[in-house]
């Protein structure tokens, strides 16, 4: 038997009301300064309480090449994650699309059937 997974752990033990999502936010060259600024005061750090997005589970990933941010976490409000979009894309060329996600285990689980 592999090891328990840490982030899952932690994930199941956030109250029932937080959902996860997923942000892409993408730019082109003339914005790198502009997007490390807006970005960089989020990675490992605490989120603001009226994002309410929890900072334990947020996870940033930069995908080389491609100017591109994943970040992916878990928020209890849409309006709070909305902040935290407009936080970074306000006054600027970048662009976010917000997902919601599942993970592969949750989206294995049957769908109950509706009357």
């Amino acid at each position: 038997m592999g090891k328990p997974n840490v982030l899952r752990t932690q994930v199941d033990q956030l109250p029932p009301e937080y959902y996860r999502f997923v942000v892409l936010f993408t730019w082109t060259g003339l914005e790198d300064n502009v997007a490390v600024q807006r970005l960089t005061p989020y990675v490992g750090h605490q989120f603001p309480p009226e994002m309410e997005i929890d900072s334990e589970s947020a996870q940033f990933y930069y995908l080389t090449g491609a100017r591109t941010v994943l970040v992916v976490g878990y928020t209890k409000s849409g309006a709070g994650l909305q902040r935290f979009c407009s936080s970074v894309i306000r006054d600027t060329l970048i662009n976010a699309n917000v997902y919601h996600a599942v993970e592969g285990y949750e989206a294995a689980k049957p769908i109950p059937k509706t009357p």
